[in-house]
């Protein structure tokens, strides 16, 4: 993704979207933005792990029933056994 200093108009290798290292402008909101997908990205992980967590429990009882029901919450989430 090409990054244009909206200050100087400096691209890439001096702006990275957020910081001008050529006229110091500091784009604050961009990181708030970037800093709030990130943290949304960092709780959806945090879901998955704990859902894969109760998945891996029922799979290791070894019961068919509970196998079945692990296995089809394991494609409600995107999640593949190998």
């Amino acid at each position: 993704m090409i990054y244009k200093c909206p200050k100087c108009g400096c691209v890439n290798k001096k702006f990275d979207g957020i910081r001008c290292h050529a006229c110091g402008y500091f784009n604050a909101e961009q990181l708030k933005l970037d800093e709030e997908m990130f943290n949304s990205y960092i709780e959806e992980l945090k879901y998955k792990a704990e859902k894969l967590e109760k998945l891996n429990e029922l799979v290791a009882r070894k019961d068919q029933e509970d196998f079945c029901a692990a296995l089809l919450r394991a494609i409600e989430l995107d999640v593949y056994l190998d």
